[in-house]
């Protein structure tokens, strides 16, 4: 990989990274805002107000249309997007190296130009009003949601997104916009070929029309122990069921690489631990891993559909060989098989720029810390037995374990499921 890295702090407050990336053809940017959903005094009755917001900066003053600044945008196959989280409002460009000045003009046009005015703002509650409903059909996504609340994180179902969206009014969204949308709360990423000049790029982001304001903290939550929980959807043909694991941490780079051998052993391809088996057992179709590490906390999940007859079934599965992991059951030759496909996959995958700058952004974001992306295969082969098994053994000692069940299901089901793998861990 041959990149150049160039932290910038401009004057404005803003900071970024510039990836001078020599013979990219193509440019990404992005320019996010600490300004998520946590950074909603009122979270429970007023969650969906950066997402109004999100849906609504494209409404740019001059253009007379969403769809005009749009076509302005695209014309040269640019891709364009956005997204709302927790914690950031994000809005990213991918467009031919040719075009990037003129695409990033745009974009930071559009943050100091938004129009935000009744008509947009109904139209775009009404288009939420949709994606939400649409969310609704999605067990996973559903149970993503309720797992974090259930550990006693700020975080909403799209049910409850859902009749939020009637709390908000025009004026919460101004207000939004100048207290959050600010350059001190603002950072930012491009990677293409610029060869050494960053003048045009460092001048477009001096120059957004926002306040300089103020950064804004995230919060730092206390997790408590969720227990087991439902969402009943009887009219299902299969249930869906989350297995979370919390921990009052974030994780640091070298967890990191072990909770990716860790998800390699147990859910990647046939031959894994969890996975693997529970397919050669006819248990399950589809299982997966996921890790969240942010604002003071970790969790690891697991996430599956499946018939009744099969539930016990897993999760004694997913129990049991956790354990395995936490009391050494990792032999040598499994842990560099892990380890050296996790580094050929590491290295792999950042082949663009918009694969390094995503794989930079996810820690400078959170951390403002600049990730070692040459480095991290080091780190993963540096991994032993031990590092996993005293990783698995500290969200096991944690006590903070819900386990989620969606669709035609029953509370006591659930609670006899969890306690069944408390047992297990034991």
């Amino acid at each position: 990989m041959n990149y150049l890295i160039k932290e910038i702090k401009l004057n404005n407050g803003a900071r970024g990274l510039i990836i001078d990336y020599p013979g990219a053809r193509t440019v990404y940017n992005e320019i996010a805002f600490n300004a998520g959903y946590w950074q909603i005094n009122d979270f429970e009755h007023k969650q969906q107000i950066p997402h109004i917001y999100e849906h609504m900066a494209t409404n740019v003053r001059g253009y007379g249309s969403k769809a005009a600044f749009d076509l302005a945008v695209t014309k040269n196959g640019t891709i364009r997007n956005a997204s709302t989280s927790n914690e950031f409002v994000r809005f990213f460009t991918m467009s031919a190296k040719f075009d990037y000045e003129r695409v990033l003009g745009l974009q930071c046009q559009m943050l100091g130009g938004t129009d935000l005015n009744d008509k947009t703002f109904i139209a775009e509650k009404k288009n939420i009003a949709n994606e939400l409903s649409a969310r609704l059909n999605s067990p996973i996504y559903t149970l993503i949601h309720a797992v974090k609340s259930s550990f006693g994180i700020h975080d909403m179902t799209p049910d409850g997104a859902l009749v939020a969206l009637d709390n908000i009014n025009l004026s919460d969204i101004i207000d939004y916009r100048n207290d959050c949308i600010t350059s001190s709360n603002m950072k930012f990423i491009i990677a293409g070929d610029f060869r050494g000049d960053y003048s045009k790029i460092i001048g477009s982001y001096e120059h957004i029309d926002i306040p300089i304001g103020e950064p804004k903290l995230f919060p730092e939550w206390t997790l408590h122990d969720s227990g087991a929980f439902t969402i009943q959807r009887s009219d299902t043909k299969q249930s869906t069921a989350r297995l979370s694991f919390a921990m009052p941490r974030v994780f640091t780079t070298k967890d990191g690489a072990a909770m990716a051998i860790i998800h390699r052993l147990l859910v990647v391809g046939m031959g894994s631990r969890v996975f693997g088996k529970a397919r050669a057992k006819g248990l399950v179709y589809s299982l997966s891993q996921d890790t969240e590490s942010t604002a003071g906390y970790t969790i690891m999940s697991f996430n599956f559909a499946y018939k009744d007859e099969n539930l016990d079934a897993l999760l004694k599965l997913i129990a049991s060989e956790l354990c395995n992991l936490r009391d050494g059951g990792l032999s040598d030759g499994e842990l560099e098989a892990a380890k050296c496909s996790i580094a050929g996959a590491e290295l792999m995958s950042y082949e663009t720029p918009r694969s390094v700058a995503k794989a930079l952004f996810r820690r400078y974001l959170r951390l403002g810390e600049i990730r070692d992306l040459d480095g991290f295969a080091d780190v993963v082969r540096s991994i032993t037995a031990d590092d996993v098994a005293g990783l698995v053994d500290e969200l096991i000692r944690s006590g903070r374990i819900a386990l989620g069940l969606y669709g035609n299901v029953t509370d006591d089901r659930a609670k006899a499921a969890r306690d069944m793998v408390l047992d297990r861990l034991v």
